[in-house]
């Protein structure tokens, strides 16, 4: 189902060329058709089976589980003035609790562009921010042994963040969640990159959400069906002048909210250039990767013709429960947060098992984050036959 949200008011203008740093296409003139699109980029969103089975629990009026930090969306009917269509587009870093590999939120940003009839349009920076999630966990500031506070994405070591909370230098998440619903009205696209582990990061929920959301991740994939990460993305479409060291460090919310705003702008413009172009498409698309047989990067960017990866590895059975979860919880967290395919093989019988073969598959910076991410929980070995293509 194709939403069409601002269709009966949106008129012809200019895309400004300032728009955004890295994507500031010179003329965006249809806008009805640009409501289209992202309304079919939307349904798109609903349409990936591993987006939309992860997105599925956050829809509902009920929430997902029985803590109360979660905030129910609720979108005022009323419009803007003038009227707009708008994104607004969030990204969320988290810590990671050791003992059931639930992440809270301590970094976020919420950007939103709006497109007004009869005049560029606008994005502005809502909040860039860190967060204290103690409605989640109150004492998360309590235990340092307790969390896993992912450096190398977070760049804030426990200590800064403990010391931010008690500077009284964090946002609260329920102030937070504020933000976010405030920026949505009924024209309006909530959109990201892995929307449902931030939004489940965020304890945000609701069916108000249903055909509101554009997630990166569902509208590019890998011919394999892979997700790549947002990184591999940013180097393949955006001009690189621009956007050169992207997360080659720690990741920081307002950079990436950013990027895929500029991705998504990027996309409805080229949609409208050329009405022939599918949805979606991108160089990383079809590079043959499952015939294993690499194609050459295109001139729109490039970067993709190395990125996608396979390891595999050794995980003795007496720790396939640990890496696993309860319920499954751990190795879900890690798909969702790395965006890499996981696949543990079968049991082997006998007195003394031997140890199972974890396949990570995706593209370079999916799968080393996977591998390092597993790391952590379980003492693996490297097996035969890793590589990357």
């Amino acid at each position: 189902e194709i939403s069409c949200a601002g269709a009966t008011y949106i008129r012809s203008a200019c895309l400004g060329a300032a728009l955004c740093r890295s994507w500031a296409p010179p003329y965006m003139e249809d806008y009805i058709g640009a409501a289209v699109e992202m309304g079919a980029l939307s349904a798109m969103t609903g349409a990936s089976p591993r987006t939309a089975r992860d997105l599925l629990p956050l829809l509902h009026e009920a929430p997902p589980d029985a803590s109360s930090a979660w905030h129910f969306v609720r979108v005022s009917a009323a419009l803007p003035s003038p009227p707009s269509l708008r994104l607004v587009s969030i990204d969320v870093e988290m810590i990671e609790r050791r003992k059931d590999g639930v992440k809270v939120p301590v970094r976020a940003a919420v950007l939103s562009v709006d497109f007004c009839a009869g005049c560029e349009p606008q994005k502005s920076v809502l909040v860039s921010t860190l967060v204290d999630p103690s409605a989640i966990d109150p004492g998360w500031a309590t235990c340092e042994a307790e969390w896993d506070d992912k450096f190398s994405i977070t760049g804030l070591p426990y200590a800064q963040l403990v010391l931010a909370k008690q500077q009284q230098m964090m946002m609260s998440l329920p102030a937070l969640q504020e933000c976010i619903t405030s920026a949505l009205h009924p024209k309006a696209f909530l959109v990201g990159h892995n929307l449902a582990s931030d939004l489940r990061a965020l304890h945000v929920h609701g069916p108000m959400l249903r055909r509101r959301l554009i997630d990166t991740q569902a509208v590019y994939t890998f011919g394999s069906g892979a997700w790549p990460s947002l990184r591999v993305l940013v180097e393949s479409m955006l001009p690189p002048d621009a956007w050169a060291g992207f997360q080659s460090s720690a990741h920081h919310p307002e950079a990436d909210a950013d990027a895929v705003a500029c991705l998504l702008l990027r996309e409805v413009e080229l949609l409208l250039r050329d009405p022939s172009r599918q949805r979606g498409e991108w160089t990383g698309r079809h590079e043959g990767r499952q015939e294993g047989v690499g194609a050459p990067a295109s001139a729109e960017g490039g970067a993709l013709a190395e990125a996608a990866a396979e390891h595999s590895l050794l995980v003795p059975e007496s720790d396939v429960g640990r890496l696993i979860g309860k319920g499954g919880s751990r190795i879900k967290s890690i798909r969702q947060e790395t965006g890499a395919t996981l696949s543990l093989g079968p049991c082997n019988a006998g007195s003394a098992p031997s140890p199972r073969v974890l396949r990570i598959a995706g593209d370079t910076d999916a799968v080393a984050n996977a591998v390092a991410a597993v790391k952590r929980v379980v003492h693996v070995t490297m097996a035969v036959g890793s590589r990357a293509t």
